[in-house]
């Protein structure tokens, strides 16, 4: 068969090349998405620094006191109702409390 013909029926040759042809498996021409499988599960990066509540500088997550300021970093109980306080905070969430200095 002349070049011309067989170019004309899908392809270069007759047997699949440039995607035409019989269709032998050729798929030039033809985007198809790669099937990787079930999606997975994504890990969010673990926390490693936490700010200061006093000076919002970066401190690392367990840091006990603040680099910059010198703040600490560790919750403190209330001295009246014993609720836990985030660290720095100057007084209880729970009863108003004062926090101790």
């Amino acid at each position: 068969m002349s070049f011309i013909k067989s170019f004309f029926r899908g392809g270069y040759n007759s047997h699949g090349g440039y995607g035409g042809g019989h269709g032998h498996g050729s798929k030039h021409g033809r985007y198809e998405a790669p099937y990787y499988g079930a999606p997975q599960q994504m890990e969010l990066p673990v926390a490693t620094v936490q700010n200061c509540p006093d000076c919002r500088r970066p401190q690392a997550i367990d840091a006990r006191f603040c680099n910059n300021c010198g703040l600490s970093l560790v919750p403190s109980q209330c001295s009246s109702c014993n609720q836990s306080m985030m660290a720095g905070a100057k007084f209880c969430g729970n009863c108003g409390q004062q926090a101790a200095t």
